[in-house]
């Protein structure tokens, strides 16, 4: 026989992602947690605080009054996201606008590829390549949604560190294309669906220099179909087209 199922290694890949995602919450609280205490110690007791005042009290009244800079608002920010998924990779664009430090709002549009659950990958050694059984439709989600962005933990954690809490809501388009033609090939014979979605999820910028945005999120999307469509020959058609997603966050800000 020339097929074997991969299906194992795509069970084992989803177990992966899973851990993966309780790593990374395990680092940024871990990380949370560390900065909040480096902070805490930069900044010094109450006691040590009032030490200080009194002793260095002759020298602080003599020394010349040091006018604060006044720290650049970067109100505008756009860039790309990298999104991995275990149905496969996806990339979007977004544009946010700070209203206050630690409130923002923001526009997005991505897309990515949904599977079904249920699909076994074969492959065949005399093609050398991959195929699903019974598969009839492939899947890409074209969200664009409307979202909110709150900043968490402002007062005790450094500007280079700057974890968020996010959610959004939106019109989405579902398109089937046809499994049986090539990837590319199948797009023209395609069929959109819509529906609306919305994701939740959790984040954090990394980096002093705020003119640029870096940052990594966990996002759970809610995309419900409720009709259904039809993914493979045999059982139900698929109804829900959201998952958790790991977000890599490039842009700029002005």
């Amino acid at each position: 026989m020339n097929y074997i199922s991969i299906g194992n290694v795509f069970s084992f890949e989803s177990s992966t992602f899973m851990r993966t995602i309780g790593f990374i919450f395990f680092i940024m609280v871990l990380t949370v947690e560390l900065l909040g205490a480096q902070t805490e110690n930069s900044h010094g007791s109450p006691q040590d605080v009032a030490a200080s005042d009194t002793t260095n009290g002759s020298v602080a009244q003599n020394a010349p009054a040091v006018q604060a800079t006044e720290e650049v608002p970067f109100r505008h920010s756009w860039g790309m996201d990298v999104l991995i998924s275990t149905g496969g990779f996806g990339l979007g664009g977004f544009y946010r606008h700070e209203y206050t430090k630690t409130l923002s709002g923001f526009i997005t549009l991505s897309i990515s590829e949904s599977k079904d659950e249920r699909e076994i990958d074969y492959y065949d050694y005399v093609t050398q390549t991959t195929f699903v059984p019974g598969k009839k439709n492939r899947f890409l989600v074209i969200p664009l949604m409307v979202g909110v962005q709150q900043r968490i933990f402002s007062e005790d954690i450094r500007e280079n560190f700057r974890p968020y809490v996010t959610a959004a809501l939106g019109p989405t388009l579902i398109y089937a294309t046809p499994y049986k033609y090539e990837f590319f090939s199948s797009i023209g014979h395609g069929h959109p669906y819509y529906t609306i979605g919305g994701y939740i999820g959790l984040g954090v910028f990394i980096g002093s220099d705020r003119s640029s945005l870096f940052g990594i999120n966990v996002r759970y999307y809610f995309v419900p179909f409720a009709s259904g469509i039809e993914s493979l020959e045999a059982g139900p058609p698929k109804k829900d087209f959201g998952g958790f997603f790991i977000t890599l966050t490039l842009g700029s800000s002005w």
